[in-house]
């Protein structure tokens, strides 16, 4: 199997390498200018250390992959004997690095992981998780993997994450893993064709489907992108789904492999530490349309609180995130 079974395109596609470095340069300047990454993010557990940690730890295994497939080959040998904690054992293990030695690997690695993508060609198969993936799925997955727990310190610190086209590579991601999302709570993929209309920040229309199509999905490209990486629920976006199949996709979607319905809850995680001054640098002035960011917003993280939405770190790597060992054995993260 090669790319999950997934359409991608087999034409070089340069806007999707500069898309990942430009994702990549986006939450490069939030988290430069912290001084604390101990601040707690949605996932229970995981400081903006152990984010920066997994980005880090997932474009090395992407760069082993493509690079030293044997290695990369022990290395799920490894995370399958250790089960579905292995990704939050690399997380811990690299946010104990210094805040400067982290930032370091983190750049330092996805340069040489950009550099060696688009090297490489765009039909190159290597090995991944389940499959043998090549540059033209793993680079967006990559962008994907940035995006989503980029969200996850944007929402930490109260900085509105804003929308960039890059978002379509995300959403076409989630598109083409519909059937994805179907066979990860254990249901068929419906055989009927789907419609999905997306909006983009500036009014223009991104659309995959037949017009005519009796499923659909409709709403902001933005949301979509929450929803699908698992970053909000359907609930709590303004999409809307026409048809059975189309409201029962939203409440799966996905674009990794990972069981159990929304949301997964945990009790008993712990208390957010009080939050610190927001950098000069990344302060926006208040006002109508505007969160007030003379310090991080509480009115971000209380909602953050009660949506108690959830993510498994385990799960997660099936697509993006390196090394998984998640069809067997998931740890359930939670905020």
């Amino acid at each position: 199997m090669s790319n999950y079974n997934l359409a991608v395109t087999d034409v070089d596609d340069a806007g999707v390498l500069s898309a990942l470095v430009a994702e990549g340069d986006e939450l490069d300047a939030l988290v430069s200018a912290m001084d604390d990454w101990s601040v707690p993010t949605p996932a229970s557990g995981w400081t903006i250390a152990h984010q920066m940690a997994h980005l880090a730890w997932a474009d090395a295994n992407a760069l082993s992959a493509l690079r030293t497939p044997d290695a990369f080959g022990a290395e799920l040998k490894r995370a399958e004997a250790e089960g579905g904690g292995h990704a939050d054992k690399a997380a811990a293990a690299g946010a104990t690095l210094s805040r400067s030695a982290l930032l370091d690997e983190w750049r330092a690695g996805r340069a040489e992981l950009a550099a060696a993508l688009r090297d490489t060609s765009w039909d190159h198969a290597f090995p991944w998780s389940m499959s043998e993936v090549t540059p033209a799925l793993m680079t967006p997955l990559r962008l994907m993997g940035t995006w989503a727990h980029g969200q996850d310190v944007f929402d930490a610190v109260g900085v509105t994450h804003p929308p960039t086209e890059r978002l379509q590579h995300v959403a076409s991601l989630g598109v083409l893993g519909r059937a994805l999302s179907f066979a990860a709570v254990g249901l068929a993929a419906p055989a009927a064709p789907f419609r999905i209309e997306l909006t983009t920040p500036d009014g223009r229309i991104w659309a995959w489907g037949p017009e005519d199509a009796a499923q659909r999905v409709e709403g902001g490209a933005n949301d979509f992108c929450l929803c699908v990486t698992r970053r909000r629920p359907w609930s709590e976006t303004d999409l809307t789904a026409t048809g059975e199949d189309a409201r029962k996709w939203l409440e799966v979607a996905r674009v990794f492999r990972k069981p159990g319905p929304w949301p997964r809850t945990r009790t008993g995680a712990p208390a957010r530490a009080p939050l610190p001054p927001i950098p000069a640098a990344l302060r926006q002035p208040s006002g109508r349309g505007r969160r007030d960011q003379s310090r991080w917003s509480t009115r971000v993280s209380a909602p953050l609180r009660r949506r108690k939405r959830g993510w498994d770190a385990a799960g997660a790597t099936a697509w993006y995130g390196g090394v998984p060992a998640v069809t067997r054995s998931v740890r359930t993260r939670t905020r």
